[in-house]
């Protein structure tokens, strides 16, 4: 019985301290992450609230570069999305891609790292 327990807890330390390792080798660049997630934030402000429109467009223009944003679904009298849930779609959409690529040291162009 002795034996299993510590053959458990040996498989258990192993098994932490593999995630420990994993969590190490992710290069997260903290100035894209607030960039993107602020983006996302505007988009939604201005999708949900009618926020500011410049933040709306200039988030947009940020988010294209990196993921796939429907402008097909904003082809409508106010160049927004028809709808929250189509919002919510593409929302969904980057932050399961922020989520696979936040690791790989995302760079923001030359221009974007005064913004």
């Amino acid at each position: 019985m002795r034996f299993y327990i510590s053959f458990i807890l040996v498989l258990f330390s192993i098994s932490c301290s593999s995630q420990k390792l994993v969590s190490l080798d992710c290069n997260e660049n903290q100035l894209f992450k607030e960039k993107f997630f602020q983006s996302i934030n505007n988009v939604e402000e201005y999708t949900i609230d009618f926020g500011d429109r410049e933040k709306f467009d200039s988030a947009l223009i940020f988010l294209k570069k990196y993921v796939f944003v429907s402008t097909d679904k904003m082809l409508n009298y106010n160049n927004s999305y028809e709808s929250i849930e189509a919002f919510q779609i593409d929302k969904s959409n980057w932050l399961e891609w922020y989520k696979k690529n936040k690791c790989n040291n995302l760079l923001l162009e030359k221009h974007e790292d005064n913004n």
